[in-house]
């Protein structure tokens, strides 16, 4: 999906707004280990904003196109559209942002506040995480 086919309209100034402070992640050097700080630092924008909306932070690393790399990796959700700033330390040719709808045979799991602060995440956050379809294995 294109960034310009993003509703509603603020959500799409929001992420307008964001790429413009971090012009860097389109680079695959710069990107690289930042997934989790820009899905944090976006969603406390949008929280900021008041943006309307379903908000996570969804570990998103079994998913297929990126289960191939090592480590783990976050998104932002927002009912339903995936945002990855961070897509191209994977693949130069990913778009910047990568933005998506669907699930790509997995399932979203919500994690706890243990399991949240296991991590360090703070418990504002609605932290998710992509496992595959137990029938697709």
């Amino acid at each position: 999906m294109r960034l310009k086919n993003v509703k509603p309209v603020k959500l799409r100034r929001l992420i307008k707004e964001f790429l413009s402070w971090y012009p860097q992640l389109k680079s695959k050097t710069y990107a690289v280990g930042r997934c989790w700080d820009m899905t944090k630092e976006f969603i406390d924008i949008a929280r900021s904003r008041k943006l309307k909306g379903d908000l996570r932070a969804i570990k998103a690393d079994k998913l297929p196109e990126y289960k191939k790399y090592d480590d783990s990796h976050w998104i932002v959700w927002i009912d339903g559209l995936h945002i990855d700033f961070t897509a191209r330390q994977f693949h130069p040719s990913f778009t910047h942002p990568r933005i998506w709808r669907g699930t790509h045979r997995c399932s979203l799991i919500q994690w706890g506040d243990k399991r949240k602060n296991d991590l360090g995440i703070d418990r504002y956050i609605d932290a998710w995480e992509y496992i595959p379809n137990v029938r697709d294995k």
